[in-house]
């Protein structure tokens, strides 16, 4: 078997700094294995790969597993989606419902384990297909600009609007809502599965 069929499974959440993450991504890069995931433990899985794939250049960089109970559905689709934009589709996310005694240590339920992460799934993959509720109101172009201005980066363009005098002025902040029908904070998913982005 070649080395690039095989991968490497790290638990960073051990004491590692940012510097030692992406010095043994790119150390398992070099070394020919074709994918590098991490584990939930005492650390972000989802910041955690992006440090991995932006140390890096070839190897597929993952989660095994991002923990289902600690971020929204939607939280995790946006994170994976921009993950996998900077890795240049690298990122492969892989989901579950962890352990017991990491779970019990965050007064977490897991009663339903396989239920939530069967409906995490289905939710994290509407997301990245476009489905579910708008979070956000307004066109994109009003929305880069209201984010560029909160930055203190936005510049009014002479043709942001059909008004001269109206072009002056920065774009109104946008309504912001819940997604109905979504409950705060919690996820669900299933344990062995994973969404190639």
């Amino acid at each position: 078997m070649s080395a690039e069929r095989l991968a490497v499974t790290v638990i960073p959440g051990a004491g590692w700094r940012a510097s030692d993450i992406r010095d043994v991504a790119r150390a398992a890069e070099e070394a020919g294995f074709g994918a590098i995931f991490t584990t939930e433990v005492n650390n972000d899985a989802l910041a955690t790969a992006q440090l991995m794939g932006s140390a890096t250049a070839h190897i597929r960089v993952g989660t095994w597993i991002a923990n289902i109970y600690l971020r929204h559905s939607y939280t995790c689709a946006k994170g994976a989606s921009l993950i996998a934009d900077d890795t240049g589709g690298r990122f492969i996310l892989g989901l579950g419902v962890s352990h017991q005694p990491v779970n019990d240590a965050l007064a977490i339920d897991m009663t339903s384990a396989p239920a939530d992460l069967y409906r995490y799934v289905l939710e994290v993959r509407d997301w990245l297909d476009g489905k579910g509720p708008a979070t956000i109101g307004g066109d994109l172009d009003s929305l880069r600009d209201l984010a560029r201005q909160s930055l203190g980066l936005y510049t009014p363009s002479p043709t942001s609007s059909a008004c001269g005098a109206r072009a002056a002025s920065p774009p109104r902040p946008t309504r912001w809502r819940r997604a109905p029908g979504r409950p705060p904070g919690r996820g669900d998913c299933i344990r062995s599965d994973t969404i190639t982005i």
